[in-house]
């Protein structure tokens, strides 16, 4: 009894809450604190607006008509562009002949193993002759050594070998080598030749610009220049030149 008083008590007050969230969803039993804070969820609450069908239906049904105006248009085009060939005057043409086959002949069966019998058992026979051949042959020999002369053996026409010394590869490489090293002491003397040479004339150079050097740079005065004299004509009369004075017997009494 306790337990379903508990469990009636625990369904109505989750139907009172469900109750109570439903009407705060829908606006009912809301507080003047709810309504205060109705700019900040504006933007999340969704507002519902007016729709119709009409304005589908009637450019659903306006398009089904256009497809059946269309497929009538289409209809009509097919039957007038359709012209009936003209009947054929005179007898028709006759039939292509038809080639007859003749009838199939039957004839005796026959396997290919009794070929290959008959090819094997000639074979065999002919290699029994054989064999009865040879091993004849071979039992029955005439005493053919009794009646040749003796072998002796005869010399030889051809000439004597004459011994050829060995060709070495060491030999090949020591020439080679010799050649080499000719080839090599060669151009070295050359390359040293050509650069006493060109020491030889290097200093033959330095020798002559030393020499110029220093004839260049021995003092040699220029000579000294004779300038054409110029006469400036004056209007004034010449200076009379006077010696100064220079007598201090007159300060003395001074």
């Amino acid at each position: 009894m306790f337990l379903s008083l508990y469990s009636m008590s625990a369904r109505r007050r989750k139907s009172h809450i469900m109750t109570t969230r439903l009407d705060k969803s829908l606006g009912f039993g809301r507080q003047e604190d709810d309504y205060a804070d109705d700019h900040v969820f504006s933007s999340r609450v969704t507002i519902p607006k007016p729709f119709t069908f009409v304005a589908k239906d009637e450019e659903m049904r306006r398009r089904r008509e256009q497809l059946a105006e269309d497929a009538k248009k289409q209809a009509i085009l097919l039957a007038n562009s359709f012209r009936a060939c003209p009947m054929r005057v005179g007898p028709p043409d006759p039939l292509p002949e038809v080639n007859s086959r003749e009838p199939v002949r039957p004839q005796p069966f026959s396997f290919h193993c009794e070929d290959r019998l008959i090819k094997r058992r000639s074979r065999c026979q002919d290699s029994t002759t054989y064999n009865e051949q040879s091993v004849h042959q071979s039992l029955v020999k005439s005493p053919s050594v009794l009646y040749r002369p003796p072998f002796l053996p005869k010399p030889a026409n051809r000439t004597p070998l004459q011994p050829i010394s060995p060709e070495l590869a060491t030999s090949r490489r020591a020439e080679a080598r010799q050649q080499y090293d000719e080839k090599v002491s060669q151009r070295r003397k050359s390359l040293e030749s050509k650069q006493q040479k060109a020491e030889e004339a290097r200093i033959e150079q330095e020798k002559h610009e030393l020499v110029a050097l220093r004839a260049r740079l021995v003092h040699r005065p220029n000579p000294i220049r004779r300038y054409r004299s110029i006469r400036v004509p004056s209007a004034k009369p010449a200076t009379i030149p006077r010696s100064p004075q220079l007598s201090t017997r007159k300060m003395t009494h001074v």
